[in-house]
C-alpha cells in the first residue's frame, strides 16, 4: 500500500488559519469533516475523477486552534503510517 499525507503550503496555511479563526470567533468551535474518495473511471466512460465513497468519513469538533492542529497532525500520521503496512 502506498500512502502520502499532504501538508499545506504557506498560502494554504494562511488561508486555513483565517478559516479556523473565523469559525472559532463566530461559532466558538471548528467542525472538521473528513471525506473519503476513490479515484476511478466514470461508470459510462473512461474519464477518471474522484468519487466520494458514501457513508465513509467522519467529523470532529474542536474548540481551539491547538485542537485543530492536534487532529490534523494525527490524521497525517495515520495516513503516513499506512505506507508501512
Amino acid at each position: 500500500m502506498k500512502a502520502r499525507a499532504l501538508v499545506p503550503g504557506v498560502i494554504e496555511e494562511e488561508e486555513n488559519r483565517r478559516v479556523i479563526e473565523s469559525a472559532l470567533d463566530g461559532l466558538g468551535e471548528v467542525k472538521l469533516r473528513v471525506v473519503v474518495s476513490a479515484y476511478a473511471p466514470e461508470v459510462t466512460g473512461t474519464k477518471r475523477r474522484y468519487w466520494t465513497l458514501l457513508g465513509e468519513g467522519g467529523s470532529v469538533t474542536a474548540v481551539s486552534e491547538e485542537g485543530v492542529e492536534r487532529f490534523l497532525s494525527a490524521l497525517r500520521a495515520v495516513i503516513s503510517s499506512m505506507s508501512r503496512s
